[in-house]
């Protein structure tokens, strides 16, 4: 069974009147990203500190083996290695369970910058 669909993938100037006194809406608020800023310091700046969050956060979730070790040996000698790593796995349960829950706020709030 053949599929003969066409999607028509051309980008076409779109004309938009805009009452006087009203300011048009940016193509960036509707999702599709401004040319303008395209390989910008602030697009590259964004790049470099999600990379940093990642490096932290599955750095130390990657590191749990040491701590487990030190927790057996010293801190938590009473508590049996299930136990333990326990905390590991709840680290890494709540940074995926949380995900989701922060970006959809993040999304409907956004950022506030004070402007003082």
């Amino acid at each position: 069974m053949a599929n003969n669909t066409s999607i028509d993938l051309e980008q076409r100037p779109v004309e938009v009147s805009v009452p006087d006194g009203a300011s048009p809406v940016s193509q960036q608020q509707h999702g599709r990203p401004d040319a303008s800023t395209e390989g910008s310091l602030d697009a590259w700046l964004a790049i470099a500190g999600s990379f940093l969050v990642y490096f932290a956060s599955f750095g130390i979730i990657n590191s749990f083996g040491f701590f487990q070790d030190f927790y057996l040996s010293i801190f938590l000698r009473d508590y049996a290695a299930s136990e333990i790593a326990l905390i590991g796995t709840m680290q890494l349960a709540l940074m995926y369970l949380t995900g989701p829950v922060v970006a959809s706020l993040f999304d409907a709030h956004g950022i506030k910058l004070s402007k003082e």
